[in-house]
């Protein structure tokens, strides 16, 4: 009976869950666009849930060569989609940092229930279906397909140092605060119970599933480090990535990557953060520092924080505790611990991966469409007959769209609408319309060679913050004065281990390897070194020193 009801409830769909009232959907009291599901198992009754994701391939250029992309799909809810289009790869695996094209689409009913996406940037088409993406043009013409994939943080289960202080384990430890939820997850709202200056921390944080929400009420909270400098948690996934998104120092400067991984999904971030400098006056004299990894990608490196942030607390001489921020959204945390000291500070990862990859397993839409309300077919209406209305609380798509009005040459203003002037006898000239710029063929578009590296450089970054002339720089790093004992730098981060490693695509993003160029002629689309391939979720733990399994503070990644 048990397996009945699990498989049973796989197939309801989202909006079923917020009518019942799912036991795992937070805030069913308040209003829709606040529902939240903080359980992976419950989100996969919405067939939205399952298609969005990110989709990694290539599609066929105008010479024959395969031109790797990657594609982000976010559910709004109510069967409607936004995306992304990165060429290369996705961020942090492969994209160039240059072409990205933003999509939206619906789910098709009837039949054929696929998702199909289009931008108004070019002709390409993009069909979602059971964990697959078709690529075509705009006559229909197949140019290529993309996979669903599961992207993992390289730190995920990353262990704690000797000298670390664990904050969260499982159980809280130094915390003020803490509130532990059924499935033994963190809750928001806490603070660590002592200051800290500098320090290393690792957190691990995952955004509840909020389709119907938008913006600042998608997922929100914060790690305030000493309640004065937040670095944002959100839903962005598939955004652009400002400075209120995801891995952004709030307000302040935003990530040189957008890093967000889809909702329900574990993140990790890795902060390393100098407390800025005050003389005996109590005049500042030096600003703080921070570096952030977010996923495994440095977003922030060695940045200064110019001032608080947001509604952060003044600056002062006196550290204060840690604040993980109630913005009233069901975000979760897990494996927090923090190494205190300027030393633990002034470290960086000398070389990483980037997120590990895997094919996501593909799912049956047809199972769950016979369940679905959306799909299914409407019993004939007789001629006399109306049909009955929706429910209050249920609003059918038509009644929340205006009926357009019907303007006749005699047609008179409503009773609230202001009178206008004298009709004159002469008709008035009416404005030229502006042309709308025509969609390019998506292969021209993904084929454009990119800026060369001197115009790149020429353009002023958005809102960058410059180092101040007395700024101290964090110490630099090699894999020569990574201590042993911890995890991430002593296997798979050395200097030894960085000449074996292939180059990967945040190096290309650098600049270390060249400039990316697009080949033109026949052959391979030519991009430097190939995208991460995909890895087994098994071999994750080879990163590591040891499984992530074999460590009390790691989850299974396998989960």
């Amino acid at each position: 009976m048990r397996r009945f009801l699990k498989r049973f409830s796989a197939m309801l769909p989202l909006g079923v869950w917020l009518f019942c009232g799912a036991p795992m959907l937070a805030s069913a009291a308040g209003p829709a666009d606040k529902a939240a599901i903080v359980d992976p198992e419950v989100a996969q009754s919405d067939v939205d849930f399952l298609d969005a994701g990110e989709y990694r391939g290539s599609i066929r250029g105008l010479h024959g060569q395969a031109i790797p992309i990657g594609l982000q799909v976010s559910a709004e809810g109510n069967g409607e989609f936004r995306g992304a289009l990165f060429r290369g790869g996705l961020p942090g695996s492969g994209w160039d940092r240059e072409l990205r094209s933003e999509l939206t689409g619906s789910r098709w009913t009837g039949p054929d229930t696929s998702v199909r996406l289009t931008s108004a940037d070019h002709t390409g088409q993009f069909v979602l279906a059971g964990g697959k993406c078709q690529v075509l043009d705009v006559q229909g013409e197949h140019l290529g397909d993309l996979r669903k994939v599961i992207r993992r943080s390289p730190t995920e289960g990353l262990r704690p140092a000797s000298e670390s202080v664990v904050l969260f384990d499982g159980s809280p430890h130094h915390l003020a605060s803490p509130v532990v939820d059924e499935n033994g997850l963190l809750e928001v709202g806490f603070t660590t119970a002592e200051p800290y200056n500098d320090f290393r921390m690792h957190v691990e944080f995952r955004t509840p599933y909020m389709p119907l929400a938008r913006g600042q009420s998608r997922g929100n909270s914060g790690v305030y480090i000493q309640q004065r400098y937040e670095t944002q948690i959100l839903d962005s996934f598939s955004l652009p990535g400002v400075e209120n998104e995801c891995g952004g120092l709030y307000r302040q400067r935003r990530p040189d990557l957008n890093m967000a991984f889809p909702p329900l999904t574990w993140q990790t971030y890795d902060i390393f953060f100098q407390a800025p400098h005050f003389n005996d006056a109590g005049e500042k004299i030096a600003n703080a520092r921070l570096s952030l990894y977010h996923n495994g990608v440095a977003v922030h490196d060695d940045v200064e924080i110019v001032s608080k942030t947001g509604a952060g607390k003044a600056e002062g001489p006196q550290p204060l505790p840690i604040l993980f921020q109630n913005h009233r959204d069901p975000v979760r945390f897990r494996n927090i611990w923090v190494t205190p000291g300027t030393k633990a500070a002034s470290r960086k990862f000398s070389v990483h991966s980037g997120p590990v990859v895997k094919d996501a397993p593909a799912h049956d839409l047809i199972a769950s469409r016979d369940a679905d309300p959306r799909f299914s077919t409407p019993a004939p209406t007789p001629p006399e007959a109306k049909p009955s209305s929706p429910p209050n609380d249920q609003p059918s798509p038509s009644d929340l769209i205006p009926a357009p009005r019907k303007l006749t040459e005699n047609a008179r203003p409503a009773a609230d609408e202001p009178p206008g002037p004298i009709a004159s006898t002469k008709p008035e000239a009416k404005p030229e319309a502006k042309p709308k710029p025509q969609a390019r063929p998506l292969i021209a578009v993904l084929e454009e060679e990119p800026p060369s590296p001197a115009v790149r450089a020429s353009a002023p970054p958005a809102r960058e913050i410059q180092p101040a002339p007395d700024a101290r720089p964090l110490a630099s790093t090699t894999g020569k004065n990574v201590e042993e004992g911890n995890a991430i730098e002593a296997a798979g981060f050395t200097e030894e281990s960085r000449k074996e490693a292939p180059a990967t695509s945040d190096r290309i993003n650098r600049g270390e390897l060249g400039p990316v160029k697009f080949n033109r002629a026949p052959g391979r689309w030519n991009a430097g070194p190939s995208p991460i391939e995909s890895t087994p979720l098994g071999q994750i733990g080879e990163l590591l020193e040891e499984s992530p399994s074999k460590s009390a503070v790691s989850n299974s990644l396998a989960e």
